[in-house]
């Protein structure tokens, strides 16, 4: 029985829990002792938790309980990370700090990590990241002073996971990660893939999101992880968003709704991604229709920590759609202190501010979302965001973030985002040189006239877009959008606008 315990510890931290689970089944059949039957059930709980099968986990923990009352702590620190799992955060908080009292009192630096982990990551959910910080360390401390090498990994893991929130360097997960693939920790690499895929993506680093997000993906089908197998394919899904291909975006989707279906989190954050390409097309009022779908998803989704939930508030300030509901639900919901939705909360508080004509409060929280280190890309962004009410309210250097903003985006292949930041600041009457009018048009369109505007026309076309919608979105008149269609349908040899539409669909080229 000892034998076969060890083995499944061994395989439930390698990634292999349908075998893990096997041997506990081949255990069960045995005739043991009481307490070596508990022992076994505490085993299959481990790996069925390891595994996010939270059912089977706590029907395992039961049967402990009834058989061997003494082991009563150890199924709490279990039965923790389930609660955590299932969102049940004061309830996980209360069973690690019971289990936690026991390990310290009774000598059990094993289960005293387990506890700390999940100490550690409701501390993270409710904003404290400093506590989340100090429970890991402990974490590590611990397992190097008692040579519990998978508990190191676990714990550097952890800490690693802080500098997703806080916008550090993945100079800690790279490092965290090379540790788990020495230690043979397969599940933990998967998780950090799955960190670096994330980083990437809030850093608007397609490439490496999109293959951080495909190790992840191997990893987590591997070991029947289906819940990070869903993530890490709506991390793919962001990068072709983030490129502009939608026909992988709607590819990824797909897989990622298939792999693990009613996934509150994955659905949310599918919603980013079609977020994400409303963005990239600089298309704020289909960014905020996504937004709004995000965000009903994250209400099921407590301890989704994604800088979405901030951008709505943004966008709720912006168009002056309670504001202030929409602050007060960032404040109290999970990733309040995201390095990102405290950026987003300074930027919509400033906009507030400015509404109300008090300048100087405006320029303040301008300063402190500055300060709390957003990527490049978000930071001019959110600016751009801002700038038309900046603007129209007189408060701030709208114009200022509007020249830097188009040189950031245009730098960057963002067309749309740039030509929005030369509008505004044509309106602002500091009108700038325009980009030559066949940059970033696709070879195989160029060669036949198609100009930089008459792009744009046409990938609004195939997203079925009325002249007149077409016009208001690129700052146009619609006899110009008329006229830039019949152009289009000369140069590509195209029976007027159906024809137009039916190609511009079948051709996404931004």
């Amino acid at each position: 029985m000892a034998i076969g315990g060890l083995l499944m510890e061994v395989l439930t931290d390698a990634g292999g829990i349908d075998r893990a689970l096997q041997i506990g089944e081949q255990l069960r059949a045995e005739p043991l002792a009481p307490l070596d039957a508990a022992c076994v059930e505490l085993g299959v709980a481990r790996a069925a938790a390891g595994g996010s099968r939270w059912q089977v986990a706590l029907s395992a923990l039961d049967r402990v309980r009834r058989t061997a009352p003494a082991l009563g702590p150890l199924a709490d620190g279990v039965e923790a990370e389930v609660a955590f799992n299932r969102d049940r955060l004061d309830e996980a908080a209360s069973l690690a700090a019971s289990s936690l009292a026991f390990a310290e009192s009774d000598g059990r630096p094993e289960l005293a990590c387990r506890a700390l982990q999940v100490l550690g990551a409701c501390a993270r959910f409710e904003g404290d990241l400093d506590a989340a910080e100090r429970a890991y360390d402990r974490v590590v401390a611990i397992s190097r002073e008692h040579g519990l090498s998978t508990w190191r990994v676990r714990g550097a893991v952890e800490r690693a996971s802080l500098d997703v929130w806080r916008f550090h360097s993945a100079t800690r997960v790279h490092a965290a990660r090379v540790e788990a693939v020495a230690a043979g920790a397969l599940v933990m690499v998967a998780h950090l893939d799955s960190f670096l895929a994330w980083i990437s993506r809030d850093r608007w680093e397609a490439a490496d999101a999109d293959a951080a997000a495909a190790r992840c993906t191997e990893y987590a089908r591997r070991f029947g992880l289906a819940p990070l197998v869903a993530m890490a394919t709506t991390a793919r899904a962001c990068a072709a968003a983030q490129r502009g291909d939608r026909e992988a975006l709607e590819l990824r989707i797909a897989e990622a709704l298939a792999a693990d279906p009613g996934n509150a989190d994955a659905m949310a954050l599918v919603a980013a991604a079609r977020t994400t390409l409303a963005l990239r097309r600089d298309d704020l009022a289909r960014a905020f229709a996504e937004l709004d779908l995000c965000m009903r998803h994250l209400r099921r989704a407590p301890k989704c920590p994604t800088p979405e939930r901030g951008l709505w508030a943004l966008l709720c300030a912006v168009q002056d759609r309670d504001p202030a509901g929409a602050l007060a639900e960032l404040a109290a919901g999970s990733g309040a202190m995201h390095a990102m939705n405290v950026t987003y909360r300074h930027y919509a508080e400033a906009v507030m501010h400015g509404r109300a004509g008090d300048a100087a409060a405006a320029a303040r929280h301008v300063a402190l979302a500055d300060g709390a280190g957003p990527p490049a890309w978000h930071q001019h962004h959110a600016r751009r965001v801002i700038a038309e009410r900046a603007l129209a309210d007189g408060w701030g250097d709208p114009v200022a973030w509007l020249r830097a903003g188009r040189a950031y985006f245009e730098a960057r292949g963002n067309d749309q985002i740039a030509a929005g930041c030369r509008a505004l600041l044509a309106r602002a009457g500091t009108p700038v040189p325009r980009r030559p009018s066949h940059d970033g048009v696709p070879a195989e369109l160029a060669v036949r006239g198609v100009t930089a505007r008459e792009l744009e026309v046409l990938e609004l076309l195939g997203e079925a877009r009325a002249t007149r919608e077409i016009a208001t979105r690129l700052f146009i008149s619609p006899k110009t959008v008329e006229r830039h269609v019949a152009n289009l349908a000369t140069k590509l040899d195209l029976a007027g606008r159906a024809a137009l539409v039916a190609f511009a669909a079948s051709h996404p080229s931004s």
